[in-house]
């Protein structure tokens, strides 16, 4: 099997990071792991030229006068960078893990000397490309993977393993590292406090550990040690990104959705009588998503104090504000989440059905056949609900309609998920039996 990897464009400076520093004066610098310049403004829609020197949704089309490109609508979810290590090679971490199973590369790799019981150095090795450091391994690279293919030959595991890592032969070492969206690894602000996501911590050790091999480029015994650090904290942010997918914690479940957010709720699903693209809301928690709307028109059609107004309907059951929602809400869609998102489904836009009339009514009703999608049941599970206001989010999130996942990425048929459940086929066979 072989990998293919992006070609970053090595021509545009904008993509590299260059600052080890990544706030100034209580400012993010504008070359470091949180610029603006680099990753957007974090906003989803943006409009610029090339240069950024026209801006605004009001200069659509304009031909910039220094770039001569037009202003175009940008997304900047996609935007990364990469720190370059310039002269530097460090081993691509997915092939770090392979190569481990075929020979003791942390011995190998790893430059820093032993020491024994009197505080000496240990000089002897114990097998020949012990301790030679990143720089000798990449040189060293083919001859040693010959050696450990001829050692294992008569393993058929690792002889794979092998024929794998000789198939990516041009993508084992990398000197430029992935510094993915800032989306994806974000800074909060708690208590009054910038909280960032621990993943920015290694990419700063490496930016760090960088700046003090290029002080010490003459000395090879300071830069080998350092280079394997580089290593290390390459391997951690791996860890980490593999981490958060494979679990339901991380910064944004523990410090976002911990907290109570405007415009969004969580809620037990249930079936109901829905289409697969509709959703029907809990009185309560369409009153609590739809707080400002109804503040709002409370306070046009002449109530006198409307956030007590609004207060007491929290309370209990009121009419008047079940009839604005009612008006209100076929203009809005939603966002039905569920934790961890790391497949297609897990997040669906959804139209608001209607709203339930039920005080005591606190769930979420769901059409059965995207169930699977989001991997979910009838058994408690809870959901995110999250309302889209900005028409542009709207039209953003358009995709990940149901209707708009019916064919399968893998290949290219019916996706297999949103076929009738057990449930429902077993109600059409007694329906017509």
């Amino acid at each position: 099997m072989k990998i293919e990897f992006y070609n970053y464009e090595e021509s545009n400076e904008k993509i590299f990071i260059k600052n080890s520093k990544a706030v100034l004066k209580k400012n993010f610098t504008e070359d470091g792991i949180f610029s603006k310049e680099i990753f957007g403004d974090m906003k989803n829609i943006s409009y610029q030229c090339s240069c950024g020197q026209l801006k605004g949704k009001f200069l659509l089309n304009n031909e910039c006068p220094s770039c001569k490109t037009k202003v175009n609508k940008i997304d900047s979810v996609t935007r990364v960078a990469y720190i370059d290590l310039e002269d530097y090679y460090v081993i691509f971490p997915i092939f770090y893990y392979f190569l481990e199973k075929v020979m003791p590369l942390n011995k190998i790799i790893n430059f820093n000397l032993d020491i024994d019981e009197n505080g000496e150095k240990i000089t002897e090795k114990r097998f020949e490309w012990e301790k030679i450091g990143l720089i000798e391994f990449k040189n060293k690279f083919d001859t040693i993977l010959d050696f450990y293919e001829e050692k294992y030959s008569k393993n058929k595991e690792k002889t794979n393993i092998i024929n794998f890592i000789r198939s990516n032969r041009e993508n084992i070492f990398t000197n430029k590292i992935l510094v993915y969206n800032l989306r994806l690894r974000p800074v909060l602000l708690i208590n009054q406090n910038l909280v960032y996501d621990e993943v920015n911590k290694f990419y700063t050790l490496i930016l760090n550990t960088l700046d003090t091999i290029k002080e010490k480029k003459e000395k090879t015994d300071i830069i080998f040690p350092l280079l394997y650090k580089i290593q290390e904290y390459y391997i951690e942010i791996s860890n980490y990104i593999i981490e958060e997918i494979s679990t339901k914690t991380g910064i944004i479940r523990n410090n976002l959705l911990g907290f109570r957010s405007n415009f969004s709720s969580r809620s037990i699903i249930t079936p109901g009588d829905v289409p697969i693209d509709s959703i029907i809301l809990p009185y309560l928690g369409a009153v609590e998503l739809f707080k400002f709307s109804i503040i709002n028109i409370l306070t046009k059609i002449g109530f006198k104090d409307p956030l007590s107004k609004f207060y007491l309907a929290t309370q209990k059951f009121d009419g008047e504000v079940y009839e604005i929602l009612k008006e209100i809400h076929s203009k809005y869609s939603i966002l039905l989440n569920r934790n961890p998102t790391i497949s297609f489904g897990s997040i669906l836009k959804l139209k608001i059905k209607e709203i339930k009339k039920e005080y005591n009514d606190f769930t979420i009703s769901i059409n059965n056949n995207i169930l699977k999608m989001l991997a979910g049941d009838y058994d408690g599970d809870v959901l995110n609900v999250i309302l889209i206001i900005d028409n542009e989010l709207k039209d953003f999130f358009e995709p990940f309609s149901p209707k708009n996942l019916c064919i399968s990425n893998d290949n290219g048929l019916f996706d297999r998920r949103l076929l009738p459940a057990r449930d429902n086929i077993l109600g059409i066979y007694s329906l017509f039996n």
